[in-house]
């Protein structure tokens, strides 16, 4: 089979992890894996976990990427020849993880299945490209990227106590009170100004 990325080269057997066959670029380093190779590593890999695999991960850490020559561009399925979908992974040096949408092949460059076992996963490459993983990852990056803002402004023992309110807050009956409380008073230093609401468009007639 030919390289998703380098012109010219063969993929060659190998590993890309104990007990997962690949097939390697010897020149970019990146890896091929066959999708039914993968269903088969994934599934021995899930009956062997003594717990199921955290949901929760900091994707602002920064663990030091650097990024493979290869990873800006698309590559071709060495099976089908066609583009592989690219899923950006972001982290704070982001990624592109590729997958082939006919054969469900995956690509990896050089470097990405060493990250991707570090944040556990590797055991779920398929998941990742659904649309409800993409969407609860732009969420959760929101979150993050809050509490960073406020850690960075309050400082980190304000910041978690205003996060302990606010979860507090939002399981209460009575939450409108306290949020207006504190909106009169940022409002009487000055940090916040409420503006008037502007006036609606009168609706046109449909007759």
């Amino acid at each position: 089979m030919r390289s998703p990325k380098v012109k010219g080269a063969n993929l060659e057997p190998s590993q890309v992890t104990p007990g997962l066959p690949s097939q390697t670029c010897p020149s970019s380093q990146g890896h091929w894996i066959a999708a039914a190779a993968y269903e088969a590593w994934q599934s021995q890999q899930l009956q062997q976990l003594r717990e199921p695999p955290t949901e929760e991960i900091n994707w602002l850490q920064d663990l030091r990427i650097s990024a493979a020559e290869t990873d800006i561009r698309a590559g071709l399925c060495p099976e089908c020849g066609i583009i592989l979908t690219r899923l950006r992974v972001p982290l704070k040096t982001p990624f592109y993880l590729e997958r082939c949408a006919a054969c469900s092949g995956i690509w990896c460059d050089r470097g990405e299945w060493q990250i991707l076992e570090q944040l556990g996963l590797h055991i779920r490459i398929p998941q990742m490209f659904s649309s409800q993983w993409q969407m609860q990852v732009r969420e959760q990056v929101l979150h993050d990227q809050e509490r960073q803002s406020l850690a960075e402004k309050l400082g980190p023992d304000l910041a978690q106590r205003v996060m302990g309110l606010a979860e507090t807050l939002e399981s209460h009956p009575h939450s409108g009170f306290a949020i207006a409380y504190l909106t009169r008073r940022a409002e009487r230093r000055g940090d916040i100004s409420v503006k008037a609401s502007p006036t609606p468009e009168p609706v046109p007639s449909l007759s």
